[in-house]
């Protein structure tokens, strides 16, 4: 037998490597990396808040106090004072309640702010249909150079513009506006009292913002009663 032979015979076998053992192993130095870097962030962690607790505790100079290592000299400037605003949380306040509904013997609601249903008020529906009807009315003109060239009255939301000396097709609810606009001017006039004493009083005044005259109403006679009680109002 060669040499070459006799020295291939002699090496001593490997033994294959635990895939398993190898991966804990692997596992294992992983969950050390991992302890050393939390370590660093807890001693990190700890650095700032013991930086915070001493910023916290340390105390705030008056104005013209010098801290240590500013100096003395005049041109040193004073420190200003630091002012803390406490904060509040709308948990922290109480909260108004309603209370509690309760209903009677007819299933009606007591108390609440939520009313029950009732039944169609057939009057007041009576009234809204009125207001709906379409007149025809003219608004009077003006010479005055200063007054509005289309007046506009809102109802609603919805705005009705009107024409001057123009005849117009427009609904009760806005003529209704019209009817109860009266603006109120005061003179001043000197009387004499009954003690003989001269004095002043101011008489009033109140006319229709918009004259107009309404040339058709559907509904006829009670229309005209209806404008005549409303302008007359107070």
């Amino acid at each position: 037998m060669s040499k070459k032979a006799t020295a291939l015979k002699s090496k001593p076998e490997q033994t294959p490597a635990d895939p398993i053992a190898v991966a804990l192993a692997n596992i294992s130095e992983s969950l050390n990396t991992i302890d050393d870097r939390l370590g660093g962030v807890d001693k990190r962690l700890q650095q700032v808040e013991d930086t915070e607790e001493a910023r916290r505790t340390k105390p705030i100079p008056s104005r013209g106090t010098h801290m240590p290592g500013q100096g003395d000299g005049p041109r040193d400037k004073p420190v200003v004072p630091v002012t803390i605003h406490k904060t509040y949380e709308s948990e922290q306040n109480e909260t108004a309640q309603v209370g509690t509904r309760t209903f009677n013997d007819s299933n009606e609601m007591e108390t609440g702010l939520i009313e029950p249903v009732k039944l169609i008020d057939r009057k007041k529906m009576e009234i809204l249909r009125f207001m709906e009807d379409v007149l025809t009315i003219r608004v009077a003109d003006t010479t005055d150079k200063n007054a509005e060239p289309y007046p506009k009255v809102t109802v609603n939301g919805i705005n009705q513009f009107f024409i001057r000396g123009r005849e117009q097709q427009v609904k009760r609810k806005f003529v209704a506006v019209l009817l109860q606009s009266k603006p109120t001017v005061y003179g001043n006039e000197l009387f004499e009292r009954g003690d003989g004493v001269e004095d002043y009083r101011y008489p009033s005044h109140t006319a229709l913002g918009l004259q107009f005259e309404t040339l058709e109403d559907p509904a006829g006679e009670k229309g005209r009663q209806w404008a005549k009680a409303l302008q007359a109002a107070a």
